[in-house]
């Protein structure tokens, strides 16, 4: 059994956890805990709005050969650009949002590591990236299916703006 499931079967406190979190939060530090979850992120959110649906509505309205969508990859990019400035207070609070999401999900995976057999750490980084992919892929669309807002409207971005990337609904009012 690993240790911490012993400890808790025999009366583990609450401070051991916390050390172990305080612990995690010593070695992420500023860097990892912070700014690389924001980049993260800043640009994945960034493709996802500002080049992704771009790029499959070029790639699906072309019934032309690959090298006509090479020959207007200056236009693709300027595009890309222009909409996620456009997007940018949302895109910029929802990396804020990001960050707190990606250091749960990251201790989680440090927890299950040092805890979980090998089979079942496995099943916890397969299901915590699915629920994390699902909420930044959900966040993005809930980006998309509106309007670009003030910064005072962005900031919702933060916690909330999930739009149910499943429902098809929601799906065609972001197309």
């Amino acid at each position: 059994m690993p240790p911490l499931f012993i400890q808790i079967q025999q009366g583990g406190t609450l401070m051991e956890f916390l050390s172990i979190f305080r612990r995690f939060v010593r070695d992420m530090g500023v860097w990892g805990g912070i700014v690389a979850p924001f980049l993260v992120w800043q640009v994945g959110v960034v493709l996802w709005i500002g080049f992704m649906f771009p790029l499959i509505k070029r790639v699906n309205d072309s019934s032309e050969e690959a090298s006509s969508i090479l020959k207007d990859f200056r236009s693709f990019w300027l595009a890309g650009l222009k909409r996620t400035l456009r997007y940018k207070w949302e895109i910029f609070f929802a990396s804020v949002g990001g960050i707190i999401l990606t250091n749960i999900y990251w201790f989680a995976l440090r927890l299950s590591e040092k805890f979980l057999p090998s089979f079942l750490y496995l099943l916890v980084l397969a299901i915590s990236s699915f629920i994390l992919g699902i909420l930044f892929f959900s966040k993005g669309n809930d980006i998309l299916s509106h309007s670009p807002s003030t910064v005072l409207e962005s900031v919702k971005y933060i916690w909330g703006g999930f739009t149910n990337p499943f429902n098809q609904d929601e799906v065609f009012t972001m197309k």
